[in-house]
């Protein structure tokens, strides 16, 4: 079993490419080998993995907002090919969805129709 660091916990250390780096350089120091990807701020997909190379972490999965996935599939299966990353996960149910109980049924719905 592999142990991560989920990034989105150090979101606040993300925001430029140069915390980025130096944010993965404090999370192999303390013992990870594996990262979880999100909320990290804006960044190339071959930078990212550079940078996770260059500490010797593997990307083993991801957060992907909703409408990345229903919207930019395409985008998505390329970024987790350049980082070599098989495990995609949605970040969040959307907001909209949130405010009934009909409105969890409708993502239920929408999201088991997108994925078959």
């Amino acid at each position: 079993m592999k142990i991560a660091a989920q990034l989105y916990t150090v979101r606040d250390y993300l925001k430029t490419p140069e915390d980025m780096a130096e944010t993965l350089r404090k999370v192999k120091a303390i013992g990870y080998n594996a990262i979880q990807a999100s909320g990290m701020g804006p960044v190339g997909d071959r930078e990212f993995k550079e940078m996770a190379d260059r500490e010797g972490l593997t990307i083993c999965a991801t957060h992907i907002p909703y409408a990345d996935l229903t919207n930019n599939l395409d985008a998505v299966i390329e970024r987790h090919l350049i980082w070599g990353c098989k495990y995609v996960g949605l970040g969040g149910m959307p907001n909209e969805y949130r405010t009934s109980k009909e409105g969890y049924v409708k993502f239920a719905k929408e999201a088991l129709e997108k994925a078959i």
